[in-house]
């Protein structure tokens, strides 16, 4: 069986406030950073072209569920 250990998560803070915008997870880390040109959430990629933000990428995890616990 193969092992996937490529679990991220990505919190997409405020600058000015460090309140927390945006959670994601994805296989691979560059997925926090798909959002910044394109979205599926409509209200992040407009409040991602508006404001100054933080992003943090956490990981890599072993699997989803342990992604999901941190």
């Amino acid at each position: 069986m193969e092992v996937d250990n490529g679990h991220y998560v990505y919190i997409y803070r405020n600058q000015n406030n460090d309140k927390v915008r945006y959670v994601g997870r994805g296989k691979k880390a560059t997925r926090a950073v798909q959002h910044q040109n394109k979205s599926h959430n409509k209200n992040l990629e407009d409040w991602l072209q508006k404001n100054k933000y933080k992003l943090e990428i956490s990981g890599p995890y072993g699997d989803n569920e342990t992604a999901i616990a941190c």
